[in-house]
């Protein structure tokens, strides 16, 4: 599947709940850009509290103690509808564009903390 590139200055609407300013703006523009070829993302995480996080942890849905997401420098993006098995390449490859602007996507992380 063929996609243009991800210019989020191309892509501006409404903020997500809960993200620091600094990213809120791209983290909006990636979402609004993957919908725009049909991808109906939806976002499933942004800010957290340190309780949240903990309850994650003891789920085991997370390692990561020190996450971006206490702070709203974080976002969890889902596939409506699809396991996050088949979402996988649609996760893949937004979280390639999230890169191609210096976002780091937690898809590559290997350190949790």
């Amino acid at each position: 599947m063929a996609y243009a590139s991800f210019d989020p200055a191309l892509f501006a609407g409404d903020s997500l709940a809960g993200l620091d300013r600094s990213g809120r703006a791209q983290a909006q523009a990636l979402v609004e850009f993957a919908r725009s070829y049909g991808v109906p993302v939806v976002v499933t995480s942004t800010r957290r509290t340190r309780g949240q996080q903990l309850d994650l942890i003891r789920r085991g849905m997370t390692r990561a103690t020190n996450s971006r997401h206490l702070v709203g420098r974080a976002f969890d993006l889902g596939i409506e509808g699809l396991s996050t098995d088949d979402a996988l390449p649609y996760l893949e490859w937004l979280g390639e564009l999230w890169e191609s602007v210096g976002g780091r996507w937690g898809g590559r992380f290997r350190d949790f903390d």
